[in-house]
């Protein structure tokens, strides 16, 4: 796919439609780690592992993508910044100023993120690497266990680190077809339609279920969220996960997908739930 408008269009409205189901993730990824720090020692690793690498992919792939366009490259900026360089000495201010303009914005993270960008290598580097110590520390760790104030400053050591980081980018894209990574990012915020059942013009979780709401209404990016939350039994077509489902309340236009090892009484609302041997 060749650069122009529609190119930039096809990668800003992939990019925008990533982020809003990588917000979902990290939603039921912080659901996951409250509920692990309430339990005081009942820590499923694998389960929260599985989120973070969902989300680390999610990174991977958008860095990729954003590299297809001219208009989304970290080292555009930083590129431009140095030419303006009569020397080494300013050559290296400049790029430190660069660098840190776009994540910490101070020398110690005075405004950290306030000017943060959707830009190649910005997301393959800094971010995915931000994202992925943390993930790390919380599973080594355990969330009853894990200590914010000193990741905190781990992190603000790395993050010094990178900023002071002198390396020069490239401000060119990188020649890959922005199709193909959009496709593969489709391919990860699609569930298994098959794993759910459709009831019509219902919802689930009342009056005693829980339910979170989402970004996306997507019945298919719904499923794969509902795939990767144990707790999740289904979901609705107003964006909404649930858990807890004791039956199904009429609601005139709303879809409910309950996972198929439930069985429902549609009956009576608020009738408990039974479950498939």
């Amino acid at each position: 796919m060749a650069n122009g408008p529609f190119q930039y269009d096809f990668v800003d409205v992939t990019r925008q439609a990533s982020t809003m189901f990588f917000t979902d993730v990290h939603r039921v990824l912080v659901n996951q780690l409250t509920a692990a720090w309430y339990s005081q020692g009942t820590f499923n690793a694998s389960t929260i592992k599985g989120s973070g690498d969902l989300l680390l992919g999610l990174i991977t792939e958008l860095d990729a993508l954003l590299g297809t366009n001219p208009n989304y490259l970290l080292g555009k900026w930083t590129t431009d910044a140095t030419n303006l360089a009569a020397t080494k000495n300013e050559s290296d201010t400049l790029m430190y100023n660069a660098r840190n303009q776009v994540t910490l914005w101070g020398p110690t993270g005075q405004i950290t993120d306030y000017a943060a960008k959707a830009w190649h290598n910005l997301y393959g580097d800094y971010y995915h690497t931000r994202w992925a110590m943390m993930i790390d520390s919380v599973t080594s760790q355990g969330p009853s266990h894990w200590n914010s104030y000193n990741f905190r400053y781990d992190l603000l050591q790395w993050e010094q680190k990178w900023c002071a980081n002198t390396s020069a980018l490239s401000p060119n894209t990188t020649g890959k077809n922005s199709l193909p990574i959009a496709m593969r990012l489709l391919s990860n915020m699609t569930g298994d339609m098959s794993a759910f059942e459709a009831h019509a013009n219902t919802v689930g979780g009342q009056p005693n279920g829980q339910y979170q709401p989402m970004w996306s209404t997507k019945v298919e990016t719904l499923a794969k969220l509902c795939e990767i939350d144990p707790t999740c039994e289904g979901f609705d077509t107003n964006g909404f996960t649930r858990s807890n489902v004791f039956g199904l309340m009429p609601q005139q236009g709303t879809t409910f997908y309950a996972k198929k090892a439930l069985t429902l009484n549609l009956d009576m609302p608020g009738s408990k739930k039974k479950k498939h041997n």
